[in-house]
């Protein structure tokens, strides 16, 4: 695994939850360079697509944005920021605040991946949860104003390029992380109708 050479890390201003960092490292041609990102405090962010197996319907949310100032669809997500929590239980814990679906059964999808390399050191794990209880959302300070879609699983793909077309933005995160998930689910579907 190839590591860049990091000189020197300055943090530019500290905000409650990111800070600005100016890195001065080494490039391949051995060149002294710098580079501006944001680091998140708590880095790692957990994400959760959610399948009621029984309506055969994806729960995505819908909540506004403030750095692109507009409404995103997205998947259920948080940060791991309560000490000792497994990633599993908070990726559940912030279903259940934003969209009221308690999974029963949680898959990995993939584990620490970037979300934006170039700008953010952010990293998440994603889970596939189903067997889905509903039970009452939360509706606290962060919570307030996330609207709930379920949507069919047939046209999921045509339902978020509609919403697109609205004017909406998606999560970049959510169509690739649908088909996964999707991939899954034929497969577990396919074994048992064996």
């Amino acid at each position: 695994m190839e590591q860049i050479n990091i000189i020197k890390k300055d943090i530019l201003w500290k905000g409650r939850f990111i800070q600005g960092v100016r890195a001065t490292y080494v490039n391949s041609a051995g060149k002294v360079k710098t580079w501006e990102y944001i680091e998140r405090i708590h880095s790692h962010v957990v994400f959760m697509v959610l399948f009621d197996q029984i309506e055969q319907k994806f729960i995505v949310i819908e909540e506004g944005r403030i750095p692109v100032a507009r409404k995103v669809i997205g998947l259920v997500a948080g940060v791991c920021d309560i000490a000792g929590e497994f990633q599993e239980a908070a990726a559940i814990r912030e279903a259940i605040e934003e969209a009221g679906c308690d999974p029963k059964r949680v898959i990995l999808l993939g584990e620490n991946e970037s979300i934006s390399p170039g700008i953010v050191n952010e990293v998440g794990t994603i889970f596939l949860g189903t067997d889905i209880k509903y039970v009452d959302k939360k509706d606290g300070e962060e919570e307030n104003g996330i609207e709930v879609h379920s949507v069919s699983r047939d046209i999921i793909f045509a339902w978020l390029d509609h919403q697109q077309r609205l004017g909406k933005i998606i999560d970049i995160k959510v169509r690739g992380s649908i088909a996964l998930a999707l991939r899954i689910i034929e497969e577990e579907e396919r074994t048992k109708n064996k």
